[in-house]
């Protein structure tokens, strides 16, 4: 369970580390953006889980039915995700780069802390739940690392195929874990 939340929540920073790719201007920047996107994005996204989680598990003990709860929680994040996703496939068309495209310091930031904004949530869900609270932070963070890190490589080589179907799949994904929890 550990492994599909960790990489259904990375799927967010996929997607926004695949434009970053398409956006890239030259090969000579392509790893050092690479490696940005998967530190910023790894890093806030593993910050934001562990925050939700020890929110989540601080409100445990009021709540009767936790596992009704992470069910809610994911589920209404998955529909989010996958509202988003059907958005990004509507606009396809459009050219996402501008010709001055530069992936700045404070850019790269707001996007982190926008892919990451769902994990706190998740978190939060994952806290009412008993879990191994640093393996699970580590995994999310290192798999977003990966996934953000392979999709800058992916934006660079695939093109924007790719950017549209990430939180398609990760919303699916986080709502099969949500019955999970709520059945299992």
């Amino acid at each position: 369970m550990i492994l599909l939340t960790s990489f259904s929540l990375a799927t967010d920073a996929f997607a926004v580390s695949v434009t970053n790719g398409i956006c890239i201007r030259g090969k000579k920047n392509l790893l050092v953006t690479a490696l940005r996107c998967g530190i910023a994005f790894g890093a806030f996204q593993a910050a934001m889980t562990l925050i939700g989680c020890l929110a989540g598990s601080v409100f445990e003990g009021i709540i009767d039915n936790t596992g009704f709860i992470a069910f809610i929680l994911l589920s209404v994040i998955g529909l989010r995700m996958i509202n988003g996703g059907l958005k990004q496939k509507k606009s396809a068309g459009r050219d996402d780069c501008p010709a001055d495209a530069r992936l700045t310091t404070p850019i790269l930031i707001s996007q982190a802390i926008a892919t990451s904004i769902d994990a706190a949530a998740v978190g939060a869900g994952l806290g009412v739940i008993p879990i191994n609270l640093m393996l699970t932070v580590f995994s999310i963070g290192m798999a977003t690392f990966a996934c953000s890190f392979a999709g800058v490589y992916a934006g660079r080589f695939l093109g924007a195929g790719l950017k549209d179907k990430a939180p398609i799949f990760g919303g699916v994904v986080l709502i099969l874990i949500g019955v999970n929890i709520l059945f299992g």
